[in-house]
């Protein structure tokens, strides 16, 4: 991949050499450096050393641009967001199926170490979830050529994706659905953005299949797929007699929501119903946060700490005042800024070039050619830069205007290389991919690549 190449080339320059050092040694580091790189920096690193990272932002619409610009080099099935949930506890509509999905993935993920990036902002990080150990945001997997087994099993599947917050309907054409029909089984799941046609033989999966949830059309044959719950709970019998007794018997301390006695005769039945998330700090003994599932060699990337805590506590006063006009205590719902805690685990601290006060372990510049205008003028640019010992890359996503850039570096006299036509030959081709032009006798500087955006 692309990607692969420039973590090459930037981990060559002295900044990245000082980081980096730290990091594979096992320390802490401190690095300051402009907006429009840290995607770039953060891919380059997953790509030189996969591993569990965790990136926290401020404000979601942040989030979106890191993701966005993140899976431009990593792809999709890398990159998780941790959203932040729209819906209150307490709150009469339903729940975000995709956003409570899209969490439960990335939760899951941090649990079990995964080599993945997941995004975060400070604010969804709040929302208190069931503890570790409940294993509540444990997928169920299928895959082809292997038996059903565990809480997948036929006899009991439908039970388990009720349990997991599902509803069972005629046909699955929603988030949060599905339908058995004989040996045909129709799962719309949280994250998805399509339904699944899994048709079992003998309690053997025969056949993943991507369907329209319309028509039931088929649209590409899986080889796996993973079921996440859509709910941030489970109406485990443990977990219903602990309410049992928080509810009824002990002395919590806690006012009683209203309806208290119904909704308990609902879970007690194994019914979930708009506003069961209410209820976690009677069906857990500890609720915490998704960072507590973070796993020991996880490198946890926090961009500029000071705005996390004040996107936090924005969002915080927000929560106060919807939870002051309906009278409910936010203990176990939700933790307040002050208690947000980024874990134990290696850190990569990014700040601004004017953040004041910090020991920086390295700190990266970023020069914008100007290449507005005309193809000569970009090329003017690529020529100096490569002349003056940089590596340079020209990012274009359209085919026929790279194709226009290549015959105007090769009417200049520029060698390059084409990322494009050597990843196709290899079957590893991107639509985002680029064209790399560099004269032999360039050599990476201090500054070890130079993004040049045609506009």
């Amino acid at each position: 991949m692309l990607i692969d190449d420039l973590a090459r080339i930037l981990f060559q320059a002295k900044p990245f050499v000082q980081f980096g050092t730290k990091l594979e040694e096992g320390e802490d580091a401190t690095v300051a450096v402009p907006l429009s790189m840290r995607p770039l920096i953060i891919a380059a690193l997953f790509a030189r050393n996969p591993r569990p990272m965790v990136v926290l932002l401020a404000g979601e619409e942040a989030v979106e641009r890191f993701v966005r610009e993140l899976r431009g080099y990593l792809g999709g099935e890398t990159v998780l967001t941790l959203p932040i949930r729209d819906d209150l506890p307490w709150s009469e509509k339903p729940p975000q199926v995709r956003a409570v999905g899209q969490r439960a993935r990335a939760i899951y993920a941090m649990d079990q170490g995964a080599p993945k990036l997941v995004v975060a902002s400070a604010r969804a990080l709040l929302r208190c979830v069931p503890p570790a150990q409940s294993g509540v945001f444990a997928p169920l997997a299928f895959t082809v050529g292997e038996q059903l087994h565990g809480n997948a099993r036929y006899d009991i599947l439908p039970q388990t994706l009720t349990l997991m917050g599902y509803e069972r309907l005629d046909r699955a054409d929603e988030p949060g659905s599905f339908s058995v029909r004989g040996d045909v089984i129709d799962i719309f799941a949280s994250d998805a953005i399509s339904p699944v046609r899994i048709e079992l033989f003998d309690d053997n999966v025969e056949s993943i299949r991507r369907v329209v949830a319309a028509t039931g059309q088929s649209i590409g044959a899986v080889a796996e797929f993973e079921v996440y719950p859509a709910r941030e709970l489970a109406l485990t019998r443990d977990a219903v007699d602990l309410a049992t007794r928080k509810l009824l018997i002990s002395d919590s301390g806690r006012k009683l929501p209203k309806n208290a006695a119904y909704h308990l005769d609902l879970m007690k039945q194994g019914i979930l119903f708009a506003q069961s998330e209410l209820y976690l700090p009677y069906l857990y003994a500890q609720p915490t946060t998704p960072m507590a599932y973070l796993s020991p060699e996880t490198l946890v990337v926090p961009i500029e700490p000071r705005s996390l805590f004040d996107d936090a506590s924005r969002y915080n006063e927000e929560i106060e005042s919807a939870a002051k006009a309906v009278d409910i205590d936010l203990a176990g719902l939700f933790i307040k800024p002050a208690e947000l805690d980024f874990g134990n685990q290696q850190r990569l601290t990014l700040l601004s070039l004017v953040s004041s006060g910090a020991t920086l372990d390295a700190s990266i510049e970023v020069k914008h050619a100007q290449i507005a205008g005309s193809d000569e003028r970009l090329v003017a640019s690529a020529r100096s830069l490569t002349l003056a010992g940089f590596k340079t890359l020209l990012a274009e996503p359209d085919r026929r205007v790279r194709e226009s850039l290549k015959l105007a570096l090769s009417d200049a006299h520029l060698t390059f290389v084409d990322s494009t036509a050597r990843e196709a030959s290899t079957g590893d081709a991107d639509s985002r991919a680029l064209t790399r032009p560099q004269l032999h006798s360039g050599a990476p500087a201090d500054l070890a690549a130079s993004q040049l955006e045609q506009s």
